[in-house]
């Protein structure tokens, strides 16, 4: 997961996509990557309210209730919570039903000659923000678990034969690199030092041609040089090398070594996907998530993200938890949105931390329990996450 962003977020927003105006008035009502603005919060949870999203009915009832960016008003607020729990939205069912409880506990205790009571607000917002492409990085193959050999280096190869091709034509023209089917590494396992492995990444092994790359791309035991990684990951995508076909979309996804090109990235990523990385599967979700170089396809994103989340990738395991909560993709489903955060939480995600703790002080597809709450926020803020930070405050202030 990665942090929003706010130019593409306020021009989606600007353009009328409702899932953009609820997360940018989320953004300005937690102070997420912007400026905290209680009024300008309302104001696009207003938007996607009017549009008919729940959640952002939900917010808005929030606001209402305790006074954000307007006029605290119980009755309103009790209004749009009952037209977001008309459309399935379990948070506005729960916070109408207890706001009608604190209202007629207010009103006994009145009749009574009592003074009221003020109970501390249940509801500490949040929102699942999806990785933007950024939570991911260049990829490498995992060492074999047959054969035992003595590392002389980090990494392995797997001898293989390969082929030359010319590594100054531009990947756009070289089409047998986008069209080449992903292949599984298999071969005799080795172990050579960084001039062994140049010199079989030159005869055109295409294992060791991917883990140059890696190394120009992090300037570990040879110059950093983004350009020659590109070369590097682009001969071995050309014969089928899985990882370097993902890493080499890395690299026109974020215009790392050459042009930024998110049609090209997004067809060598489907190539990877297409092969079962789960990296690679991820990462065309975000694509699919936020339309870049492809057309939004929330169907496909969930999808992806299901398949990367069954192998047991914490990234997408969380963001599939994300599409079960706001519905994208899939109904609506609190139970599983807290299943799949959990795995990745127990994975030690960061964000997958906060978002159980959120989901245990909410009672989203578990027991509503603060301790615990407070137990995985507390995790994530420690591991610097800054939603977490805000979420401990506020239940530690409360």
């Amino acid at each position: 997961m990665a942090n929003v962003d706010m130019d593409r977020l306020i021009q989606d927003a600007t353009a009328g996509d409702v899932l953009s105006q609820f997360r940018l008035g989320w953004c300005y009502h937690t102070g997420s990557g912007i400026e905290q603005d209680f009024t300008k919060a309302v104001e696009w949870y207003k938007r996607a309210a009017a549009a008919g999203y729940a959640e952002a009915q939900n917010n808005l009832g929030v606001c209402y209730e305790h006074g954000y960016g307007l006029d605290k008003n119980e009755k309103t607020a009790l209004e749009w919570y009952k037209k977001a729990a008309e459309k399935g939205s379990g948070n506005a069912a729960k916070n109408m039903t207890e706001l009608e409880a604190v209202i007629a506990e207010r009103e006994a205790e009145k009749d009574q000659g009592e003074a009221p009571v003020w109970t501390v607000p249940r509801y500490i917002e949040w929102l699942f923000q999806i990785a933007a492409g950024k939570g991911y990085g260049f990829t490498e193959e995992e060492p074999s678990a047959s054969g035992k050999v003595e590392k002389k280096e980090s990494g392995q190869i797997s001898i293989v034969s390969g082929k030359k091709i010319d590594i100054n034509t531009p990947i756009e023209k070289q089409t047998e690199t986008l069209a080449a089917k992903p292949q599984k590494v298999e071969g005799k396992l080795v172990a050579m030092d960084t001039e062994s492995w140049e010199k079989a990444a030159k005869e055109g092994n295409a294992d060791a041609q991917t883990h140059m790359g890696v190394l120009h791309c992090r300037g570990k035991k040879v110059e950093r040089n983004y350009a020659e990684a590109v070369r590097y990951f682009s001969k071995a995508a050309s014969q089928g090398q899985v990882t370097a076909i993902n890493n080499l979309a890395v690299c026109y996804e974020q215009g790392i070594g050459v042009k930024k090109d998110p049609v090209t990235a997004a067809k060598l990523y489907a190539r990877a996907a297409e092969a079962g990385l789960s990296s690679a599967q991820c990462a065309l979700a975000n694509i699919y998530y936020n339309g870049e170089g492809v057309a939004k396809d929330f169907d496909k994103c969930f999808s992806l993200w299901e398949q990367a989340a069954k192998q047991k990738y914490a990234p997408a395991q969380c963001n599939l938890g994300y599409c079960y909560y706001m519905g994208i993709g899939t109904d609506l489903n609190y139970d599983k949105a807290a299943m799949w955060f959990k795995r990745a939480a127990d994975g030690g995600y960061v964000k997958a931390l906060y978002f159980m703790g959120m989901c245990y002080a909410n009672g989203l597809g578990v027991t509503r329990d603060m301790a615990t709450a407070t137990q995985y926020l507390r995790r994530a803020a420690q591991k610097g996450d800054p939603d977490a930070k805000k979420a401990l405050a506020t239940i530690e202030n409360a």
